[in-house]
């Protein structure tokens, strides 16, 4: 189960402790000699999994979603339209760590339905100089604890860790992840990198009832919103959901939610994000008052789709629900700033690179988020949906407020002008014909670039996954899914002129 602790003294301090008014709290350690006349800063890393950008500063019926996170947003700098590179975990996170677009590192897939791999590119290119590999060329004691499966250890995402310090448990809670982090810190030598990567808000969702019950009441509910609330039947109405959203022609496996059911499925969600916002908050405020020299970098792999458009889940499209993700530094030399201009989570090695002056000798795509963001700046994201053979590849390009998606596969595209139109729904191909020529111009100049790169040596071109990693995929929905389904579909979308 997803809600036990081993470590039940962690688990008390972490239920008990209020970050903000504790944040004067010492940590105890061993080590409070260590952090006199360090000069670079530790660097902790916080992907909350699944966290769409709209939760930071969001309500849900008339609460604040994540209150403590809220407030050190604004003691920060602060991105308000983040987006991701890809909307589902392994490309995005690859993207991360080699600062690279997916299509430079080319992972695009998790394994095939007959659980070998498609291609080598779906493991983490061993040619790739890593942000942790830089950070441990610079002196940097690496750590990471994490809960999803596409990052798990034998997938690439270990490189430059030590393997004694690269910790995997499937589906930890967030309780887990922070008491580890902070009794771990207490023997790692400054300066540390943590990348630690927590899997709440991931379906499914299953909050502790401390932190739905802040949301209300459950709305009525059917037999059918009951059985598909089941924290072991919500993977399986995702699916169904996901197969559905690609091929409206589908018979679902499930009867419909009601609208009282979507919302209840919605309250579990911002329950998990209610619970990961205490627990990281808890982190920074114990981690920050121990060693004060430490950056936090808080953002999300990608977002989560409940019914704008028709499905649920994510990696399927690359509206906003799936690729807006928030994006928080704070530390010292951080200039408190609230930036509302649109980036890529892409620049984050970039940035790092350049705030920490790292020695790299690859070229790193994105732009130093420290500094002053150009104009324009194109953000591209890019999906093909987490198993070969699926009907999904999907471009994006946003400049400013207009934000061209491709469908690669039809030729079909749909223009929006977010501000008018923030949840996208109103197709304007038709009638901003220049708007869609330059960003369809960009999208060309990127995948030029893109193809211009070539992919270093993998460690095989094709490897088996492991069984356990390969049944932990399968029990998230991640592999055996439906190759059946239709292209991009549905009336906001038209053929490219």
């Amino acid at each position: 189960m997803r809600r036990i602790i081993s470590c039940t003294l962690i688990l008390f301090l972490a239920l008990q402790y209020d970050p903000i008014a504790g944040a004067g709290t010492a940590l105890p350690s061993e080590k409070d000699s260590q952090s006199v006349g360090v000069t670079r800063p530790n660097v902790v890393l916080v992907i909350v999994d699944t966290l769409r950008g709209d939760m930071l500063f969001g309500q849900g019926n008339g609460v604040p979603v994540m209150p403590k996170l809220a407030v050190l947003a604004h003691d920060s700098r602060t991105f308000t339209a983040a987006a991701c590179p890809c909307s589902w975990t392994r490309p995005s996170m690859v993207s991360l760590f080699t600062g690279q677009h997916v299509d430079g590192h080319r992972v695009y897939f998790g394994c095939g339905p007959d659980g070998v791999v498609a291609s080598n590119t779906d493991f983490f290119p061993d040619g790739w100089h890593t942000l942790a590999e830089a950070l441990a060329n610079a002196g940097y004691t690496n750590y990471a604890f994490v809960t999803n499966p596409n990052v798990a250890p034998g997938l690439g995402m270990e490189q430059g860790f030590p393997p004694e310090n690269y910790l995997y448990e499937v589906n930890a809670p967030a309780a887990r992840v922070t008491g580890a982090a902070i009794e771990r810190a207490v023997s790692l030598p400054e300066p540390f990198f943590m990348y630690l990567h927590y899997m709440d808000p991931h379906v499914p969702y299953n909050p502790p009832p401390e932190h739905s019950e802040v949301f209300g009441k459950l709305p009525p509910l059917t037999d059918t919103d009951c059985n598909a609330l089941l924290p072991d039947i919500q993977i399986h109405y995702l699916i169904d959901s996901f197969q559905c959203s690609l091929d409206p022609a589908r018979v679902p496996q499930f009867e419909p939610l009601s609208d009282g059911g979507k919302n209840a499925m919605r309250m579990h969600y911002w329950g998990e994000c209610h619970y990961a916002d205490h627990q990281v908050a808890y982190l920074v405020d114990m981690l920050r008052t121990r060693y004060p020299n430490t950056l936090f970098i808080i953002t999300s792999d990608h977002g989560e789709q409940f019914w704008e458009h028709g499905g649920m889940g994510h990696g399927t499209n690359l509206y906003e629900e799936s690729i807006h993700v928030p994006l928080i530094f704070h530390g010292p030399g951080i200039a408190v700033a609230t930036i509302n201009k649109p980036v890529s989570t892409v620049g984050l090695y970039k940035t790092l690179a350049a705030f920490l002056s790292l020695q790299i000798d690859v070229r790193l795509s994105g732009s130093d988020l420290l500094d002053a963001i150009p104009t324009p700046y194109p953000v591209i994201s890019r999906t093909r949906g987490p198993e070969p053979g699926l009907p999904i590849d999907l471009q994006s390009v946003r400049v400013g407020e207009d934000k061209l998606i491709l469908d690669i596969k039809s030729g079909m595209q749909a223009l929006y002008q977010l501000k008018s139109d923030p949840r996208e729904h109103t197709n304007t191909t038709d009638t901003r014909y220049s708007v869609l020529r330059e960003l369809a111009s960009l999208l060309d100049q990127h995948n030029a670039a893109m193809a211009k790169i070539d992919l270093p040596e993998t460690k095989a071109l094709v490897q088996p996954i492991n069984p356990e990693t390969r049944e932990q995929l399968d029990a998230l929905g991640y592999t055996g899914l439906d190759a059946s389904a239709g292209t991009m579909s549905g009336s906001t979308v038209r053929k490219a002129p």
